[in-house]
């Protein structure tokens, strides 16, 4: 092979992730000499793309790389993956292989064996990664791994491991109980006293566990790292610095347990598993208006709220390793929306399922999926501080806070970032529903699968969609013009007892300025309000005061006279009567 440097790089992307697949355009956006030639998902899809192609080398300019997520380890197992490598090497020779790994996954040796060419984890940042697509370029092969002059850390304290081992029994010990409780709670039969009781055995074991993890949880402020190379110069000579191929080193300690799980709890890891836990609680609206998820039966308005984390959950993890950096992340804020949202539907409804329409059968999911652009505008749009959210939670950049910064991991940073997400949460829950209220509300199936038996008669649904028509109108005429004037957000947040509507603090200027029409006109009415009410209210106080005044002093003095008056005639009177009776004549 030829250890030129190409003139351009053609990449061929197999991932399954849309998020991954962005944040790799994104950041190979800089280097003209690399193109995403195609982008697809699963195997099948590359091999009918490279089918049609069937060019050569020659046919195209510069070096075709094949870049391939270890992620589709989810849908192939790891030898069915090593095979798909294999046949692509065979079938495919002029193209070079590039395999993109999540931590754990099939090692470098293996895949070298199969004629994987390079190897790069998805921690790696941009600038690793260009490097080693163009040594594989030339023809090379080449490993990128994690550099271990990062490494700042020694080996933790006897005292550290004892703590550390203290911790993961109490939790373990913590989480059994917990999981027996949820199984008793699940179960039909039990009285309201039961499930108050149950309940509130979480809650305590949720107290537990964050005193717990507050006293003992492990903090870390770094880890051991060693350097590695390959065996009998197995790795070609690459031209790049030795410090850019070094992977973790294995722990020198006997414990195997330290070694894998001595690892400080992320914000993020809290921040999701705190919202789990709340997720196990009552889920009752306590919020004093109509939301679309109180149409749901308990279990299912649960169950789609954990669809909803879950996918959360892999939304950030696939951001984590898409290079996106996060003053990318405002203008892709609605692509990841869309995103979470059309992975939330087709996860809590099934991709397949159908139901009896009219005498005809209907996948339920298309058609909810048509009213994306709906969505959008009427739900998505509005998630309040989702970008600080992201970059808190994906890469810990301090969260703003009352025009004050804290720290990734500070109590108050937690609080809110959770706050945000449960909001995040509550209102993707509440806009999956609203299209199959709009689609399918009176339709029987949907009704016995997923509706409240409160809520099941055609009149009910009717006033309820009614009511939440007339909550949507409430909000966008007067609710959000008065909330963006004061600078504030309205949170639906999990709590002990159910979903509770809070407000906070933060800047909202610029949407401020882009106000018109009748939500100006709003702001200017509450701004004459605050400017005439004080002056009102001073002008009532003193006209009271003088009607005061006058009412006691001069008329109540009038009218004291006029009664005095009053009581000394009658007086007089009855002395005369007095003296007319004794048969006494005045002189």
């Amino acid at each position: 092979m030829s250890n030129s440097q190409p003139s351009s790089i053609s990449l061929l992307l197999i991932v399954p992730s849309r998020i991954f697949r962005l944040g790799l355009q994104v950041a190979l956006e800089s280097y003209p000499e690399i193109t995403v030639m195609a982008e697809v998902e699963t195997p099948n899809e590359a091999l009918t793309y490279l089918q049609a192609q069937r060019l050569s080398m020659s046919d195209r300019p510069g070096v075709g790389i094949i870049a391939i997520d270890t992620a589709l380890e989810t849908s192939l197992t790891q030898n069915a993956l090593l095979r798909f490598c294999q046949t692509l090497k065979t079938s495919y020779p002029h193209y070079r292989l590039v395999l993109l790994t999540d931590p754990g996954t099939v090692s470098w040796q293996r895949t070298r064996a199969v004629g994987v060419d390079g190897y790069c984890p998805k921690t790696a940042d941009r600038t690793q990664l260009v490097a080693m697509l163009k040594q594989v370029a030339m023809g090379e092969s080449y490993q990128v791994s994690v550099d271990p002059s990062s490494s700042k850390g020694d080996r933790p304290s006897w005292w550290t491991r004892v703590k550390h081992r203290w911790y993961l029994w109490d939790i373990k010990a913590i989480s059994d109980v917990e999981a027996k409780l949820k199984v008793q709670l699940n179960q039909p039969g039990l009285s309201v006293l039961e499930r108050v009781v149950i309940r509130g055995r979480l809650r305590e074991l949720f107290t537990a566990r964050w005193c717990i993890h507050w006293l003992l949880a492990p903090r870390l402020e770094a880890v051991e790292f060693q350097e590695t190379t390959e065996n009998n110069g197995d790795r070609p000579n690459s031209g790049i610095s030795p410090n850019q191929s070094l992977v973790p080193a294995q722990s020198s300690s006997s414990d195997p347990e330290w070694s894998e799980s001595l690892i400080p709890i992320s914000p993020r890891q809290q921040v999701l598993e705190t919202t789990a836990t709340h997720l196990q609680f009552q889920l009752n609206n306590l919020t004093h208006t109509p939301l679309e998820l109180d149409i749901l039966k308990p279990q299912k308005r649960q169950e789609l709220l954990q669809v909803i984390l879950e996918e959360w959950e892999v939304l950030l993890e696939d951001l984590k390793f898409s290079q996106i950096q996060g003053d990318q992340l405002l203008s892709k804020k609605l692509d990841f929306l869309r995103d979470l949202w059309s992975a939330v539907v087709t996860q809590f409804f099934g991709k397949y399922s159908r139901i009896m329409v009219k005498g005809a059968e209907v996948e339920i999911v298309p058609i909810l999926l048509q009213d994306i652009d709906r969505i959008q505008a009427e739900y998505l749009e509005k998630v309040p501080l989702f970008i600080g959210l992201l970059n808190y939670l994906v890469y810990e950049i301090p969260l703003m806070i009352d025009n004050r910064l804290y720290a990734a991991g500070t109590p108050e940073a937690q609080k809110r970032a959770e706050m945000l997400t449960q909001n995040l949460i509550v209102q993707l829950g509440n806009s999956v529903v609203n299209p199959l209220l709009n689609h399918f509300a009176d339709v029987v199936a949907v009704k016995q699968i997923f509706y409240d038996q409160e809520l099941i008669t055609s009149r009910k649904i009717e006033r309820f969609r009614n009511d939440l028509s007339w909550k949507s109108r409430q909000q966008q005429w007067f609710g959000e013009p008065k909330a963006i004037f004061e600078s504030q957000y309205s949170l639906l947040v999990l709590e002990a007892r159910g979903i509770q509507k809070v407000s906070i603090y933060a800047p909202r200027r610029e949407e401020l300025d882009q106000l018109n029409g009748w939500s100006l006109v709003v702001t200017l009415m509450l701004e004459g309000r605050d400017a005439i009410a004080p002056r009102l209210q001073a002008l009532v106080g003193s006209v009271g005061q003088v009607l005061i005044y006058v009412l006691t002093h001069i008329i109540g003095r009038g009218l004291g006279l006029v009664a005095r008056g009053v009581l000394q005639g009658i007086g007089n009177s009855w002395s005369d009567s007095r003296l007319s009776g004794n048969g006494e004549r005045p002189k």
